[in-house]
């Protein structure tokens, strides 16, 4: 009985910190925001890999914070980091996000936490793209 107990309470607290961490909004960004609707409109956004970055062969890692519309399609996102900075990651990443939904593919990654800001209706996700040659 005691181990029924300890299994229950461990499980109870896995689903406690899966609700907190889908439902606690990260910090606020500064980075301004991206109207995903024009930028998914221009032509050239099939490119992903940042050509500077391509020629010499450097990875990058962009985190993102993207707000979706009711039907799942991206609203407005924003680039929150960008490592390393001088590659154009970050609009590459954006032009990923183009191609994303909140219940696609990368609603699976690992690291991407979920949350709704207090006052909005839209549901925003926050994940890392990483770009590796390989």
């Amino acid at each position: 009985m005691k181990r029924l107990l300890t299994v229950a309470a461990v499980l109870s607290l896995s689903v406690l910190s899966a609700y907190a961490q889908e439902n606690s909004a990260p910090p606020p960004s500064d980075a301004p925001w991206t109207d995903m609707a024009r930028l998914c409109a221009q032509r050239g956004s099939e490119r992903f890999y940042p050509q500077r970055a391509l020629q010499r062969g450097q990875p990058g890692d962009v985190v993102l914070d993207c707000s979706f519309n009711e039907d799942g399609s991206p609203h407005a996102c924003q680039v929150v980091s960008e490592d390393p900075a001088r590659y154009d990651f970050g609009r590459a990443a954006l032009r990923i996000a183009c191609r994303t939904s909140l219940t696609g593919p990368a609603s699976e990654t690992p690291d991407a936490s979920y949350y709704t800001p207090e006052g909005e209706t839209l549901t925003h996700r926050r994940w890392t793209v990483r770009f590796r040659l390989g």
